[in-house]
C-alpha cells in the first residue's frame, strides 16, 4: 500500500473507499475476489461456529439508506456477529429481505437496539418477529432495547397482527414464541453486557426524533460506534475516539435539489452533513469512519455518493474512510480490518 499525502481512491462495483495520510494497522482488500467474498457468506449461512475464530468481529451493513425510495439502498439497519451471537441495530425497511440475502436466516436474530422510534429505523422489524414465527415455528424470544415507549411500539405490533396471533397459533407455531421482552431507557447508559460483550447507549440531538441515541459495543479488544441519527455531537467523539469502525449518518443537498426552492434546513439540521460528519472524524480519529444512513436530495447514485466523498475530503477530514453500500461486510481481526464489498446474489437460494 503506497500511502500520499494526497491520498488515494480506490472503486470496485458498488463499492467506495478512502483513504489519506497512512493507515498501517488496516488491510483493506479492495482486491478481493469474489470467490472468496462468496466462501465467507456461505460458511456465514451453515451455522457460524467453524469458520468464527473468537477474536473474529464482522460488521454487516444490513441497509444503508434513510426513509427515502432508492433502487439499491434500504432502510438503515447494522448487525454485529460475535461468534454465534447477532446483534441488530435498528431495523429499517427491508432488513429481513437483506439479511436473507446476505445468507444470515432471520429467526437467529433474537437481540434488537433500537437508536430512536422514527418509523425508518423499526418498519422492518414486524418482519423479522412474525415471518420467521409462521414460517419456520421459531421459538426465540426476541429481545429489544430502545428509547423510553419503545414498549408502546412493540405493543402496536401485537395489536397490528392479531389475526395472525389468534389464526396463525398452534401447537407447533404457539403464540408464547412470540413474546418480546423489551428494555428501555431515557438517558444514555450501560444497556447489555454478557459474553463478554458490553453495550452501552449515548445521547445525541436529533431534533424531531429525540430522544435519540447511539451505541458504543466492545467486545475484547474491539470497539465499534453507530452515531445513530443525529446533527453532530460530542458524544459520538468522546465514544469513537480511536475506535476501530465509526459508523456515522449523513445527509447532503445539491444539484437540482439547489434549485427547487425546497427548505432542507429541517433535514440538516437533525443530521450529520458531510461537513460535520468530517469533523466528528476528525476528532475521534477512528481507524475506520464508515457512512451509513446516507440520505441524499438531488445527488443521485454513485455521482452523489462521490460528492458525499469529496465534500467530506473538503472539509478536511483526510483518514480511512468508506462509503457504505448495502451487504458490505467489514470484517476485524486482530490488527486488520477488511471490508468486502456486497455479495454476489446469483448463487443465494430461497429460504423456505
Amino acid at each position: 500500500m503506497v500511502c500520499t499525502s494526497l491520498g488515494f481512491f480506490v472503486s470496485l462495483p458498488r463499492f467506495l473507499l478512502t483513504f489519506g495520510g497512512c493507515t498501517p494497522t488496516i488491510l483493506i482488500r479492495a482486491n478481493t475476489l469474489i470467490l472468496e467474498v462468496d466462501v465467507i457468506h456461505q460458511a456465514a449461512r451453515t451455522g457460524y461456529d467453524a469458520t468464527h475464530l473468537d477474536d473474529t468481529v464482522r460488521i454487516y451493513l444490513v441497509g444503508t439508506g434513510g426513509p427515502e425510495y432508492t433502487v439499491n439502498r434500504f432502510g438503515y439497519s447494522t448487525l454485529v456477529e460475535i461468534g454465534e451471537r447477532l446483534y441488530l441495530f435498528d431495523v429499517g425497511r427491508g432488513a429481513g429481505q437483506r439479511l436473507y440475502e446476505l445468507g444470515i436466516r432471520p429467526d437467529l436474530i433474537d437481540r434488537i437496539f433500537l437508536t430512536h422510534l422514527h418509523s425508518d429505523h423499526f418498519e422492518g422489524l414486524p418482519n423479522i418477529w412474525m415471518a420467521p414465527w409462521f414460517l419456520f415455528g421459531n421459538e426465540r424470544h426476541m429481545k429489544l432495547w430502545g428509547p423510553s415507549t419503545s414498549k408502546d411500539m412493540v405493543d402496536g405490533m401485537f395489536h397490528m397482527f392479531s389475526k395472525d396471533l389468534v389464526a396463525r397459533a398452534d401447537e407447533k407455531f404457539k403464540r408464547e414464541y412470540l413474546d418480546v421482552t423489551v428494555t428501555e431507557f431515557e438517558k444514555g447508559s450501560l444497556v447489555y453486557h454478557e459474553d463478554g460483550v458490553k453495550i452501552t447507549s449515548f445521547e445525541v440531538e436529533h431534533a424531531d426524533g429525540n430522544p435519540a441515541f447511539g451505541y458504543c459495543l466492545e467486545y475484547g479488544r474491539y470497539r465499534i460506534v453507530l452515531s445513530g441519527d443525529t446533527a453532530y455531537h460530542p458524544n459520538v467523539v468522546e465514544y469513537g475516539k480511536g475506535c476501530d469502525v465509526l459508523i456515522h449518518n449523513v445527509v447532503a443537498v445539491g444539484g437540482k435539489a439547489l434549485e427547487n426552492g425546497v427548505d432542507y434546513t429541517p433535514v440538516t439540521r437533525k443530521l450529520a452533513t458531510p461537513e460535520a460528519a468530517a469533523r466528528v472524524f476528525s476528532e475521534a480519529q477512528p481507524k475506520l469512519a464508515v457512512y451509513s444512513h446516507i440520505c441524499k436530495k438531488g445527488l443521485d447514485g454513485k455521482a452523489g455518493d462521490d460528492r458525499i466523498l469529496e465534500m467530506t475530503r473538503e472539509a478536511g477530514y483526510p483518514g480511512a474512510l468508506a462509503m457504505g453500500y448495502d451487504r458490505m461486510m467489514i470484517e476485524l481481526q486482530g490488527d486488520e480490518i477488511d471490508i468486502y464489498p456486497p455479495n454476489d446474489l446469483e448463487h443465494v437460494g430461497d429460504l423456505q
